[in-house]
């Protein structure tokens, strides 16, 4: 078990909680609170997201040392899934969720992609 996973694991639960104490608060009546509950949901799935696929590289590749680099690596692509996620939540919750919308969106998750593939 890395040294790192305690810490994660902790903010994780704090994130997930604070996430869930603001679903049940009330609703959302002004914009810095649907902001808020935008970053929440971004920070809360891309961290969930990262430890599956820290185990899954892990499991990949079990001669690599580095667990650090690992879970980089993972944290890398899950805040790319959570983008996505929260990307279409901010459309829809902004009630601009269109074909033309939708695809600019795509453009430019695609673009953010290629740019996280490239090796430099």
């Amino acid at each position: 078990m890395p040294k790192f996973s305690y810490s994660i694991t902790t903010f994780l639960i704090l994130s997930w909680g604070l996430l869930i104490y603001m679903v049940f608060k009330g609703s959302p009546d002004t914009y810095v609170s649907i902001f808020l509950f935008l970053f929440m949901l971004f920070i809360t799935s891309g961290l969930s997201l990262s430890v599956p696929l820290f185990h899954l590289l892990k499991r990949k590749t079990p001669e690599f040392g580095n667990d650090n680099l690992l879970y980089r690596k993972g944290l890398k692509y899950g805040t790319f899934i959570a983008f996505g996620i929260t990307g279409v939540a901010f459309l829809r919750a902004f009630k601009i969720l269109s074909l033309l919308n939708v695809g600019l969106f795509m453009l430019l998750y695609l673009g953010i992609f290629y740019q996280l593939k490239s090796k430099r």
